[in-house]
């Protein structure tokens, strides 16, 4: 039985700023802390900043919270003269995702299963769990959770073994977790790099006259990597480590791994008309396109959203893929690789 994803629905945040003044902003809130009299550490950040700003590949980020748009620090609503708890982060992760689930579902509810995904905050009861209540759906509510950038794509490979249509929330405000006193070069470079993001996506059998067929998905956790790249939760905020490796283990292990998985389903990489790059950063972009050998321009839809959003986490490919339908050379019947 065929299975199609619809309604794929991005939504706008209530703040863009440019990535200049993002990071301007960052470098205000070390010049802050240091009182006018950096440290070493301190002038290492400011300066990696400084080369940041020379990255064309973010024009801008989309935000929740409008802080980043000043620095009067006693009125910021998080980021205050005093880091921000944990709970407060969270306090704000209910508010803005109960705010977006109900922009995104404003509607009836009519899918038998409802799926928040989210690796940036956690509640309970969550935003889905709250609607259904609100609007009396007898669907099941379910959370796929700190699963990270690549999220989207083992939710839905679990929504389209359901039984049942579904409806699928994805909301990761990754901005409520900067640790924007950092002077740490891995966390300098995930502060440049993240944004906010929500996007509804419905999974049915019932084929709809915009959206995509599912032919199917493959994971591969890589050995030797496990510390390449980590999500967990610390005292003050969720905290991220990076390691350069990433892209290089990428280029080095991709290829095979697309190859075997289409051979799976019976096609070949050059039956691919499009492709939709979760925009990890610029050097994963890179990496991706190098190790698929891909064509110039066969990535402007993932470079698009990184240059205008940011990277998403596991919100990043739903804003892709509706950046694919929106595109007037995108034909019925291409082929997408995710």
């Amino acid at each position: 039985m065929d299975v199609y994803l619809t309604n794929i629905r991005p939504a706008a945040m209530p703040y863009t700023v440019a990535q200049e003044d993002s990071l301007r902003w960052l470098m205000a809130r070390i010049r802050f802390r240091a009182q006018g009299q950096p440290g070493p550490e301190a002038v290492r950040a400011l300066t990696l900043y400084e080369r940041l700003l020379d990255n064309p590949r973010i024009r801008q980020r989309q935000v929740v919270l409008g802080d980043v748009c000043h620095t009067r620090w006693d009125e910021m609503e998080l980021y205050g003269v005093a880091q921000p708890s944990l709970a407060a982060r969270m306090r704000l992760f209910e508010r803005e995702s109960d705010r977006l689930a109900t922009v995104l579902f404003g509607g009836a509810m009519d899918a038998n299963y409802l799926i928040q995904v989210s690796c940036t905050g956690y509640t309970s009861p969550n935003a889905l769990q709250k609607l259904a209540s609100v609007k009396a759906s007898p669907a099941r509510v379910w959370h796929v959770g700190h699963m990270g950038c690549y999220a989207s794509i083992p939710a839905l490979s679990m929504a389209t073994q359901l039984d049942g249509p579904a409806s699928l929330l994805f909301v990761e405000l990754c901005s409520l977790h900067l640790d924007n006193e950092t002077t740490s070069a891995t966390q300098t470079v995930v502060n440049s790099l993240f944004a906010d993001g929500a996007a509804r996506i419905d999974v049915s059998s019932e084929k709809p006259s915009i959206g995509f067929r599912w032919c199917g998905s493959r994971e591969r956790v890589l050995p030797q990597s496990l510390g390449d790249m980590t999500w967990t939760l610390g005292a003050s905020n969720f905290g991220m480590t990076l390691s350069r490796e990433v892209p290089r283990k990428i280029l080095s292990e991709l290829r095979t791994f697309v190859d075997e998985f289409l051979a799976s389903l019976g096609m070949a990489l050059s039956d691919m008309d499009h492709f939709a790059i979760h925009p990890g950063g610029p050097r994963i972009v890179e990496a991706v396109a190098a190790a698929l050998e891909l064509e110039p321009g066969s990535t402007e839809h993932s470079d698009r959203v990184l240059a205008e959003r940011g990277n998403l986490s596991s919100c990043s490919l739903p804003y892709i893929w509706s950046e694919i339908l929106d595109d007037a050379r995108v034909l019925p019947g291409n082929r997408i690789l995710s």
